[in-house]
């Protein structure tokens, strides 16, 4: 295709303009951006040094734009979420303007969802953009039994490149079970999420953190029938520590909320299960009701610490300390210990853990296996 995009949209990119001084450094950033960009599969800026007339270097610019349409599936099991299917569709370029489509669907036997996604970059700046959004979200685990359907809007804004911003607002209409008596919730939630990663390499790291922080409301009188404020913290870290890696990560989350009001079932939280409080079940932690049924509390603390020693090649043995606690008031943390093995594979890590409940009658073992990277 000669021309995908139009010239408004390239000349985001294309920021070096007629009658400045020849500037190599200049082109090789024009270049790098467009490359590392998804907007194009191949990118070439060549300064015609044979045809300068009056001074002036001509530059060709040659483009090739990624693929019209994209298709994936993608089959996987886990110990917390068992067999599940995913399938994607991607419309790289809806219009010459670098609107895109994409649409998500995962399947397990718990829980299953379809997310749609409608992403207008910025005309201003090539690094932000607008997305227009919508879900169905069916989950009937153990610990919840939910269905929610959300809509809304945010705008992504990267600070850096390793930096990224986003605000928006959703509607969101749920229909779930909490112990024993449906219930409906509607919120309008603006909110607010600020992520930043730095890693020597993000799909196998030997040093390297992320953090992520995210913050949302509700107020009664605006388009909700609950009001709250509440935030979520993450961090994960990486460090070489001997002949092995030292790896942390700790989470908190905080809600804020009338003692006469309550959540809806997708917006409490729980601990347990491979990437929480191992030892114990997917979602098993939390606060009980009058039936001893766990259900979501409002707040969340969650912590691990890991030296995993690298053994021959790709592989590795880890031993660990998770703790944490889904609560309302007050905190009992929950502990688990455990070892397991690694294999570290040019796109992430397949993790094998045995585990033990520390705070549990008997202090029984759980196998976890996952597998994905290590930020």
């Amino acid at each position: 295709e000669s021309n995908p995009y139009s010239d408004d949209f390239l000349s985001r990119y294309l920021t070096l303009k007629p009658g400045e001084a020849f500037d190599t450094q200049q082109l090789q950033n024009i270049q790098s951006n467009m490359s590392s960009s998804t907007y194009f599969s191949f990118v070439e800026l060549r300064p015609l040094f044979n045809e300068v007339d009056n001074g002036v270097i001509p530059i060709q610019v040659i483009l090739n734009a990624p693929k019209h349409y994209i298709y994936g599936l993608s089959l996987g099991f886990g110990t917390d979420s068992g067999p599940r299917f995913g399938a994607t569709f991607e419309n790289k370029r809806v219009n010459k303007l670098g609107h895109r489509f994409n649409s998500d669907l995962n399947f397990s036997t718990d829980k299953q969802s379809l997310l749609l996604n409608y992403a207008i970059p910025s005309k201003n700046d090539k690094r932000n953009g607008l997305n227009v959004f919508g879900s169905v979200i069916n989950d009937n685990s153990d610990a919840r039994d939910s269905r929610v359907l959300l809509t809304g809007v945010d705008f992504n804004r990267s600070l850096s490149e390793q930096t990224q911003l986003s605000y928006g607002i959703s509607y969101r209409d749920e229909s779930f079970v909490e112990s024993s008596v449906s219930q409906t919730s509607k919120l309008l939630l603006p909110s607010i999420s600020w992520q930043t990663i730095q890693a020597d390499d993000l799909l196998n790291p030997n040093r390297g953190y992320r953090v992520s922080a995210n913050l949302r409301a509700a107020e009664e009188s605006v388009g909700s029938d609950t009001s709250f404020v509440q935030f979520n913290i993450n961090a994960k870290s990486v460090i070489t520590y001997g002949k092995g890696r030292l790896l942390g990560r700790a989470q908190i989350a905080q809600t804020f909320i009338g003692s006469s009001d309550s959540l809806p079932s997708s917006l409490t939280f729980f601990a347990g299960g491979d990437n929480s409080v191992r030892g114990y079940g997917f979602e098993s932690i939390g606060v009980t009701d009058d039936n001893d049924e766990i259900i979501g509390g409002e707040n969340l603390v969650v912590a691990s610490v890991e030296y995993e020693y690298s053994l021959k090649g790709p592989f590795a043995i880890a031993a660990f300390v998770d703790a944490g606690d889904a609560y309302d008031d007050n905190i009992d943390l929950q502990v688990g210990i455990g070892v397991g093995a690694r294999w570290r594979l040019p796109f992430g890590a397949v993790r094998l853990d045995v585990a033990s409940a520390q705070n549990l009658d008997g202090k029984p073992l759980r196998l976890h296996f996952t597998f994905g990277t290590d930020l």
